[in-house]
């Protein structure tokens, strides 16, 4: 079974991302303890900012994956996180983080996106959501 946990309040977003319920880390965080600290600085730094003035327009910073429903990538070169959007809590939107990975290739890996969406689906078993 899924869960979430709290990584980040903003003006517009409380952001969560996505944990077994039998380990302590999230996905993302289990990810991140790989990374450089200047690189999990910048993506923390993307995150907040996603929290406070939602996600950046830009497409070289998040984009919609084409052909699924509800899904996007929040992109810090050479890394990449999925999320989507659940719910309402208050006047503030959620989004749910599901995991990261390094994209190696110019086409985003259809395991990651399968992953993504095996760990929505998963979250969709909780009970009180």
């Amino acid at each position: 079974m899924a869960e979430t946990e709290e990584v980040a309040r903003g003006a517009r977003f409380v952001i969560y991302a996505v944990k077994d319920s039998v380990h302590t880390k999230s996905h993302l965080a289990e990810f991140m303890e790989g990374m450089r600290p200047e690189a999990v600085r910048k993506l923390w730094a993307l995150i907040q900012d996603t929290a406070d003035n939602g996600p950046p327009r830009h497409p070289e910073r998040c984009k919609k994956l084409v052909g699924v429903e509800n899904l996007f990538e929040l992109k810090s070169k050479p890394f990449r996180v999925f999320f989507f959007y659940e719910g309402r809590e208050g006047d503030r939107g959620r989004i749910v983080l599901t995991h990261g990975f390094r994209k190696k290739s110019d086409s985003t890996p259809r395991r990651e996106i399968e992953r993504a969406l095996r760990l929505r689906e998963a979250l969709r078993g909780r009970t009180g959501r």
